[in-house]
């Protein structure tokens, strides 16, 4: 019994929309203040493919600017030396959203 292009439409809309619902629920996902070191480590984990690959995992700095809340931080990537990233938040009705993130081009005792 050959399946019918109705049933195989349908069920690409269903996946799509699926997509779709994920791709917006991350792009659109917000954090309380509290939760943005957690944010922070979890994005470091995932870029570094766990956290076996990662050690020495540090908040350096943090600063509010008007509606922006900007961290810099570090961490070693499996032995070959220290990253020095940053990650910027803009504020959305007392939550937080990621607005840029970024590889900083010196060293954090160069600033």
């Amino acid at each position: 019994m050959p399946i019918k292009p109705r049933v195989i439409v349908g069920s690409l809309f269903i996946i799509l929309g699926i997509f779709i619902a994920v791709f917006y629920y991350n792009i659109n996902k917000t954090y309380k203040v509290e939760e943005l070191p957690n944010d922070i480590i979890s994005r470091i984990y995932k870029s570094a493919e766990g956290k076996k690959n990662v050690s020495n995992i540090q908040i350096q700095q943090d600063k509010k600017i008007g509606k922006y809340l900007v961290f810099l931080y570090s961490y070693e990537y499996k032995n070959t030396g220290e990253s020095n990233s940053y990650i910027v938040y803009e504020e959305h009705k007392n939550k937080y959203k990621v607005h840029f993130t970024g590889k900083l081009v010196f060293k954090f005792k160069d600033s």
